[in-house]
């Protein structure tokens, strides 16, 4: 028996469905509005699923799990100083050492803190942005959150 044009193409229609359908799956909504990703947050979980694009362009949303005590800004203080001073400065001006030699220039962290919630600073010392690294797998995530604070409090 001869298979028509259109079952082929509806094969390969459904088939891409059910492929967009598996990849999009954590960040579809359930029964109740509130996709994988919202559930896992809300739980208590962080990581890689809290990065979807349910979230918003900024993380809105999304809190830092970490209390913004002085000891933790003092903790993200000394990894700014090591990680990322060299770049942004030992004050977040963009005026490191480093500073001179990027395009696009490093970040006034120091203007930009406090307009922005926890997530988006997270996000980009997780994943990077223009010239910055990824540091996703060179810090823990509590480190990066420590370092959220530190950025946070240079707007106070």
């Amino acid at each position: 028996m001869k298979r028509s044009r259109t079952s082929g193409r509806a094969v390969r229609a459904a088939l891409a469905a059910l492929a967009i359908a598996a990849w999009l799956g954590p960040w579809l909504p359930g029964p109740g509005g509130e996709t994988p990703a919202m559930m896992h947050h809300r739980k208590g979980g962080g990581g890689a699923m809290a990065m979807g694009p349910r979230f918003g362009r900024h993380g809105r949303g999304m809190h830092n799990p970490l209390p913004a005590t002085p000891e933790a800004i003092a903790e993200g203080r000394a990894l700014f100083q090591a990680r990322c001073a060299a770049c942004h400065g030992p004050r977040g001006r963009g005026d490191g050492p480093a500073a001179g030699a990027l395009q696009p220039p490093p970040a006034d962290l120091a203007r930009v803190a406090g307009t922005r919630p926890d997530m988006y600073f997270f996000r980009v010392v997780s994943f990077g942005r223009n010239r910055m690294p990824a540091y996703r797998d060179a810090l823990s995530e509590r480190e990066r959150w420590l370092l959220v604070h530190f950025i946070q409090a240079l707007a106070r």
